[in-house]
């Protein structure tokens, strides 16, 4: 998977990492390779949704009806 994307790491290497490193590795080669049409969410805007998800997943744990 990595050596599709990113030309100097391959595969076996990759697998090497640890996770962390894994996931350092992953966020550099979306930043490169990815094209997004809109901005990055603020801080604030984060915040804001993951609130409204542990909000949600509050109101769930409480529910006795399962999903």
């Amino acid at each position: 998977m990595f050596s599709y994307v990113f030309q100097s790491v391959s595969t076996e290497t990759a697998k090497r990492f640890l996770c962390s490193e894994q996931k350092e590795l992953s966020d550099a080669i979306l930043k490169r390779t990815a094209k997004f049409d809109y901005e990055e969410p603020s801080d604030e805007e984060l915040t804001a949704a993951a609130g409204r998800v542990f909000e949600m997943l509050d109101r769930e744990e409480n529910d006795p009806t399962p999903r």
